[in-house]
């Protein structure tokens, strides 16, 4: 299983742009010189895909793993006979950014095009330009996951998984296609403080303090309890993680490093089962906090 660095944080803040370039800079320089070759963008943030050139060019490109996302609603409004130039113009975008005549991977941002042949027909024609090595798509619900699970124009399901949310567990052993797990930490949520927890997410708050009783028992981070359960689902190949901030980034890389026990770990999930979906789901939190 692989360490992917999600770029979004490194020059986002939830929505909103935090990060100097030469914060970013550091962040990028950190996770080369540390053994990360994998990295997720996508090309609604540009001045993210343009951090990552310089980076890029100095390395080997061989080794590296770049993985880019089609933005949000880039087929909206397009007919489907046009879909292919329109991928095609968002991914040449991309790569023009990166400074990369291919990418390794290429994704839907999300799973509004899951059940859109078409759409996933033409994406998967960029491989035969040599635009991507790789396509797939983004999935947040079993449902979406259950549309794509089989089809032959997706190479990756990037699937959202955490200690609270295993809803995909039942399907993955079933499914061939390459499985990436993103939103481990559930968008922060897992990392708050108890203080911290916004009212109308208030029933989350006594799972974070049974999350830091477990923590304090094994005398671990918070972070590599959540890093560590998207290990113990073997069908995940690639995790994906977006540090925060240049400290969040060297604990990760190391607490990703340092294994635990899974038995441990699955126990905790379990007692986590029931959590309820407006918990789980990020899209049901309806702007309370992102």
């Amino acid at each position: 299983m692989e360490l992917c660095i999600g770029t979004i944080q490194i020059g986002m803040q939830f929505g909103a742009f935090a990060k100097s370039r030469v914060e970013a800079d550091k962040m990028l320089e950190y996770a080369l010189s540390h053994g990360i070759r994998s990295f997720n963008t996508a090309n609604a943030y540009d001045e993210l895909e343009k951090a990552l050139a310089p980076f890029i060019k100095k390395a080997d490109r061989k080794t590296l793993n770049i993985i880019t996302r089609i933005r949000p609603g880039a087929l909206f409004s397009v007919a489907p006979e046009d879909y292919y130039k329109t991928l095609k113009q968002n991914i040449k975008r991309s790569l023009s950014n990166l400074g990369v005549r291919e990418a390794d991977g290429c994704l839907f941002h999300n799973g509004e095009y899951a059940q859109d042949e078409a759409a996933l027909e033409a994406l998967a024609r960029l491989k035969s330009d040599r635009l991507t090595k790789k396509t797939g798509i983004s999935v947040s619900t079993p449902a979406q996951f259950d549309a794509v699970s089989h089809s032959p124009h997706v190479d990756i399901i990037q699937i959202p998984y955490n200690i609270l949310d295993t809803r995909m567990d039942a399907r993955l052993a079933k499914c061939k296609k390459e499985i990436h797990a993103r939103n481990i930490t559930l968008q922060g949520l897992l990392l708050l403080d108890e203080s911290e927890v916004p009212r109308k997410l208030r029933d989350a708050q006594p799972i974070i303090h049974r999350l830091d009783s477990f923590c304090e028992f094994h005398g671990v981070s918070r972070l590599r309890v959540l890093l560590n359960f998207a290990k113990t689902q073997p069908r995940i190949g690639m995790v994906v993680f977006s540090p925060r901030d240049l400290t969040q980034l060297k604990q990760g890389i190391r607490d990703f490093e340092e294994d635990m026990d899974h038995t441990a770990l699955r126990e905790l999930a379990d007692e986590f089962a029931m959590t309820a979906q407006h918990i789980v789901e990020p899209s049901l939190w309806q702007g309370e906090y992102r």
